[in-house]
């Protein structure tokens, strides 16, 4: 008999909101058939579903119980089945449902596990940071498959709080993913979305365009793309013919308002910084 190796490595995405984390892992995932249904093996019938892949977002009220029953709710849209009635109701704890998402997860040759969000996770209603760290340790020891973990850098205050899980969450590597800075992947990201123009007339990529939508996103790709877009909108309802640099302040003051507090913080620490 082969012996099964108990170390599973897991893999963390930490970044912040707006660059692209949940959007990249959904392509990736999204190349697989996530249910692969198996009815024969070696003239064998058989009745199996596979789950590739599994995708959790973290509970609205941040509890890891919440997340154990979100585990049931999602098998049950793919596969049809009841496991959440069974096992997910307010009666079940943690500690019951820890070895039946072990068991579900086999059963169905789980080949990969996908938490999202995981800066979600309540301290309080979790117990502890100590509680919550053992609770991912069992989690990839019981079901023995990889754990991908994606959060924001409010992730990193639990993750990096004990070794062990710090050890695990990076087995197979780990990604920071920071602001873009000005240069090539920036400039990248200019020239892919400018090829998306909706006004009356083309207009160009110049330097003045760029430093603004810089100066207002701080190299978020979701705040960027959001205000590009937002600029062209105004600016055909406006009549006018191409995307300026006062238009882009416009819109960031009028229509960005609490956006706009968020990131002028963003900019002080950054100044302090440096």
């Amino acid at each position: 008999n082969k012996i099964r190796r108990n170390t599973t490595y897991g893999f963390s995405i930490i970044g912040t909101s707006g660059m692209g984390k949940s959007s990249t892992v959904n392509k990736i995932l999204s190349l697989y058939p996530q249910v692969i249904e198996h009815t024969k093996y070696n003239d064998i019938e058989l009745n199996l579903h596979q789950i590739t892949w599994l995708k959790l977002d973290c509970p609205f009220d941040g509890s890891i119980k919440g997340l154990c029953s979100n585990f049931f709710f999602e098998i049950d849209n793919l596969l049809g089945t009841k496991y959440h009635e069974r096992y997910g109701g307010h009666r079940s704890s943690t500690n019951q449902m820890m070895p039946i998402i072990a068991q579900i997860a086999q059963n169905h040759g789980l080949g990969i596990l996908v938490i999202d969000e995981i800066q979600h996770l309540s301290v309080a209603k979790s117990g502890g940071i100590e509680k919550m760290l053992n609770f991912f340790v069992t989690l990839i020891n019981m079901i023995g498959i990889p754990v991908i973990l994606i959060g924001t850098p409010k992730a990193k205050v639990f993750l990096q709080r004990e070794f062990r899980q710090a050890r695990r969450s990076s087995g197979q590597g780990s990604i920071d993913i920071k602001w873009l800075e000005k240069g090539d992947d920036w400039d990248m990201l200019l020239e892919t979305i400018f090829n998306y123009q909706w006004t009356n007339k083309k207009f160009e990529l110049t330097q003045e365009l760029s430093d603004i939508l810089y100066d207002k996103s701080l190299g978020i790709i979701d705040v960027a793309i959001k205000l590009y877009t937002a600029a062209q909108s105004k600016a055909i309802r406006n009549e006018e013919d191409v995307i300026t640099k006062s238009l882009i302040e416009s819109v960031y003051d009028e229509e960005y308002s609490l956006l706009k507090e968020t990131l002028e913080k963003a900019k002080k620490e950054i100044k302090k910084k440096k």
